[in-house]
């Protein structure tokens, strides 16, 4: 950690250091603790560095798969949800540089493919950097990070230890290229977090009518298990999704939509759908005009 040097004769004592570094650990763990605090629906990744941290060498694949302790790196599996996304992470480096933060898939021990990342981040030292970002992840895919640029990008962690590709051979895998990861860092964790949350964009397929009715049902496609709902002037629907696929959503009139209905045998609506996946936040709603018809 750099000290700050005085233009003086006067040098600092031993006890007024102390307390000065006392105060930045302080105030870098007060920033740590800040960036746990997740948004609604949202699950964090990953943990964020101590202070000082080693350098780590550039352009250099990093994942880390396991933790002894703590938040773990690995997007989770829960309530069914497989789909998720990526809305923003963080790193608290002791030094400037500049870094990709990646998501990879595991093919198999020591294999990775890289499947989501951002653009290269210039950092700021010693303070809590947070990018927002959209990146559709699944369950079991991995945080990791490449240093573009010489920085402090990881922590010294008894009992941690992270993968990275082999020394010597630059590696800056694009996303659907594969690598393997021959090398275990021993006693170090990456300095990154991430937050994920359920998918929740939806797709809107075919139309089919039933006229002895007057109702009208959409085949929704759904990323995760979740809640289907219908809002929008004289019209309702609502439908529950198990799992990820096509759900059947039915769309019927209400009020002075249904009365043009049953008068006149046909009437316009324009549903919109949303969705709200287990465990996550609804989505924004998707429209589509629609003619109902009763014979």
């Amino acid at each position: 950690m750099r000290q700050m040097t005085s233009t003086t004769p006067q040098t600092s004592s031993p006890g007024k250091r102390l307390v000065r570094r006392f105060a930045l650990a302080a105030s870098l763990s007060a920033l740590a603790l800040t960036a746990t605090a997740s948004s609604a629906g949202a699950v964090q990744i990953g943990q964020l560095g101590a202070v000082p941290s080693p350098t780590c060498a550039a352009l250099v694949d990093r994942v880390q798969p396991t933790v002894t302790s703590g938040t773990s790196y690995v997007v989770p599996s829960t309530g069914g949800v497989n789909a998720w996304t990526v809305t923003s992470w963080a790193t608290l480096p002791s030094g400037p540089g500049q870094v990709k933060m990646k998501m990879y898939r595991t093919l198999g021990p020591g294999v990775f493919t890289a499947v989501a990342q951002d653009v290269t981040r210039t950092l700021t030292a010693n303070v809590l950097n947070t990018f927002q970002v959209n990146l559709a992840v699944r369950s079991g895919d991995v945080l990791g990070l490449n240093a573009i640029t010489t920085y402090p990008c990881g922590s010294v962690i008894t009992g941690d230890s992270y993968l990275r590709t082999a020394t010597g051979l630059a590696s800056d895998l694009a996303n659907g290229a594969t690598g393997t990861f021959p090398e275990a860092v021993a006693n170090r964790r990456l300095d990154i977090t991430a937050e994920v949350t359920p998918t929740n964009t939806i797709q809107l397929g075919k139309v089919s009518k039933n006229k002895s009715k007057g109702n009208a049902t959409i085949n929704v496609a759904v990323p995760n298990p979740g809640a289907l709902g219908v809002s929008g002037k004289g019209v309702t629907g609502s439908a529950k999704a198990t799992a990820a696929g096509n759900v059947k959503l039915k769309i019927r009139a209400t009020g002075n939509k249904k009365n043009t209905l049953n008068d006149n045998g046909k009437v316009g609506v324009k549903p919109r759908v949303s969705f709200k996946p287990t465990g996550g936040t609804k989505g924004t709603p998707v429209s589509r005009k629609i003619q109902l018809r009763k014979n």
